[in-house]
C-alpha cells in the first residue's frame, strides 16, 4: 500500500462550510491522505504584542514530511499569510470558495488557488481569465456536502410524496394586485411575468414561473415552492432538516445558478438526493454530468414548464435519471473527491 500523503491544514478548526464542510471531511475520508497536526506559534490578533504580519517565528524545513498545506480563505488575509509563513518550506495551496470575483488571499504565497467552478455568462469565459495575472488558478466545482448527504440518508427509505420543489421566492406579494388571472396564448410567459411583476433573476422567475403553472394552466402538481430551513448562515454551517427532508421525499428538484455566473452548492445537494434535477443551461457543468442521463437541462422557463410537466407524465424515467444522477455524484463529487482532486493538480499524487 502506498504511503498515505500528509495534509496540514492551518486554522483547521474554522467553522466556515468551506473548512467544516468540505476540506476536513474530504481529508478524513480520504483513502490518500491523512490530516496532520503540527505546533502553532501565530499569535493572536488580541496578542499585546501586536498584529499578525510578521508576527511569528519562521520554522525552516518539512516537519514531520507534510507533504501539502492547504489553506482556506474564510481566514482573514493576514492570518492566511502568517500562517503561511509559519511553515514557509512546505509547500501549499489555497481554497478559495468566496463569492467575490477576485482572489481572496493574492498575497499568500502559494503554488495555486482552487477557485470555486464558475462562468460569467456576460462574457461566456470562465472566472479571472482576464483579471488573475500571472497567479496559478484552479476551477473546482462546488460538491455534496457530507453533513448534508448524511442527514438526507435517513429518509432514503420514505415515499417521494411531493412532486415538485423549488427552494426560491416567488415575487408573490405581487401576483394579487397585478397578475393576470388567465394566461393568454401567443404571449411569451417570461414577458407575461415581467410586465406583471417586474423583471426578476432567474432564481426568482423559475418560481414565479413554476407560481404561475398553478394559476393559469389549473396545474395540481403537489409543490413546494420558496425557501426553507435558517438563515443563510446556520444553512451553510449545518444541515437544514426540513430542506434535507423535502429533497429525499420529492420527485423532481428545479434550480437554477445564481444570476450572472455559476457554481453553487445546490446543484449537487438536490442531485445527491435521488430526485430528477431541471437545471438551467450552464457553460461550466460539473465534469461528466449528461442532460437526459444523470441531470435535465432546460434552455428558458417555458422549456423548464414543458420538461416538467413531461417527467411528470413519465415518472420511472425521471426516477432512472435521479438515480442515476444520484449515484454520479456520490462516485464523483464528494468531498473526499474534491481533495484527491486538489492533491493531483499540484502532482501530490
Amino acid at each position: 500500500m502506498s504511503k498515505l500523503k500528509r495534509i496540514y491544514c492551518p486554522f483547521h478548526g474554522a467553522k466556515a462550510e468551506e473548512n467544516a464542510q468540505i476540506l476536513q471531511p474530504g481529508i478524513k475520508n480520504s483513502k490518500l491522505c491523512e490530516l496532520v497536526e503540527l505546533p502553532s506559534k501565530v499569535r493572536m490578533l488580541q496578542h499585546p504584542e501586536g498584529p499578525y504580519i510578521n508576527a511569528c517565528p519562521q520554522t525552516s524545513g518539512r516537519p514531520e514530511n507534510v507533504d501539502l498545506m492547504i489553506i482556506h480563505g474564510c481566514m482573514q488575509p493576514e492570518q492566511a499569510i502568517v500562517w503561511r509563513e509559519q511553515y514557509p518550506d512546505i509547500p501549499a495551496v489555497m481554497l478559495d470558495y468566496k463569492d467575490e470575483l477576485r482572489l481572496f488571499h493574492p498575497d499568500a504565497r502559494v503554488l495555486c488557488h482552487f477557485k470555486r467552478n464558475m462562468a460569467i455568462r456576460q462574457h461566456g469565459k470562465p472566472l479571472g481569465v482576464e483579471t488573475y495575472g500571472n497567479k496559478v488558478v484552479h476551477f473546482s466545482p462546488y460538491c455534496v456536502r457530507e453533513d448534508v448527504y448524511q442527514e438526507m440518508q435517513q429518509y432514503r427509505d420514505h415515499d417521494r410524496e411531493m412532486d415538485v420543489c423549488c427552494f426560491f421566492e416567488p415575487n408573490q406579494a405581487k401576483w394579487e394586485e397585478h397578475m393576470p388571472r388567465e394566461f393568454h396564448r401567443g404571449i411569451p410567459t417570461r414577458q407575461a411575468v415581467e410586465k406583471a411583476i417586474g423583471f426578476c433573476g432567474t432564481r426568482r422567475l423559475i418560481a414565479s414561473m413554476l407560481a404561475a403553472s398553478q394559476r393559469w394552466y389549473g396545474c395540481n402538481f403537489n409543490m413546494h415552492i420558496g425557501k426553507t430551513g435558517g438563515g443563510q448562515t446556520d444553512g451553510r454551517r449545518s444541515p437544514q432538516s426540513e430542506y434535507c427532508h423535502l429533497m429525499a421525499t420529492t420527485k423532481i428538484i428545479v434550480t437554477a445558478t445564481p444570476d450572472g455566473w455559476e457554481g453553487d452548492y445546490r446543484l449537487m445537494e438536490a442531485m445527491s438526493s435521488g430526485a430528477l434535477v431541471l437545471h438551467n443551461r450552464m457553460m461550466l457543468p460539473p465534469h461528466g454530468l449528461v442532460d437526459g442521463k444523470h441531470w435535465v437541462v432546460y434552455d428558458n422557463h417555458t422549456d423548464m414548464l414543458e420538461k416538467m410537466y413531461y417527467y411528470m407524465h413519465e415518472q420511472q424515467e425521471a426516477s432512472n435519471i435521479g438515480q442515476a444522477g444520484r449515484e454520479f455524484v456520490l462516485n464523483n463529487h464528494r468531498p473526499h473527491h474534491r481533495v484527491e482532486s486538489w492533491l493531483r493538480a499540484v502532482n501530490c499524487l
